[in-house]
C-alpha cells in the first residue's frame, strides 16, 4: 500500500520539497515574527497575506507525548500497525520560537 501524504498544493510544496532534501521549513510571518505551522495563506496572528515566508529549522525537536496505534482509526492503516504518532515541539529557525506538529 501507498504511503498516506497530505496532497500537495502550490502552498505547501516549498515545504515537501525541503523535505526531500531532509530539510525541515517553517512557515513566518515577517510582519509580526510568528511561526507558523499548518502553513496557511494568510497569518493567524495578524492576518497579513503579503509577509508570509519559509525559514530552515535547526532540526531540533523535543517529543512531548507518543501513542503506539495498535489498532488503526483509519483502516488503511490496518497494515501498518503498530505505528506512532508522536507530538513534536520543532525550533522554529530562529533558535527561541516553535510549532508544534503531529507526526507518525
Amino acid at each position: 500500500m501507498a504511503r498516506i501524504e497530505p496532497a500537495a498544493t502550490e502552498l505547501t510544496d516549498p515545504f515537501w520539497d525541503a523535505t526531500r532534501e531532509r530539510r525541515y521549513l517553517v512557515q513566518w510571518c515577517a510582519a509580526c515574527t510568528t511561526p507558523i505551522f499548518y502553513p496557511r495563506e494568510v497569518c493567524p496572528s495578524c492576518l497579513s497575506a503579503d509577509s508570509l515566508e519559509w525559514r530552515e529549522s535547526s532540526g531540533r525537536a523535543t517529543v512531548y507525548a507518543v501513542s503506539v496505534q495498535h489498532r488503526p482509526a483509519n483502516p488503511t492503516m490496518a497494515d501498518r500497525v503498530p505505528y506512532a504518532v508522536a507530538l513534536v515541539e520543532v525550533d522554529a529557525g530562529d533558535g527561541m520560537s516553535t510549532v508544534r506538529v503531529m507526526s507518525s
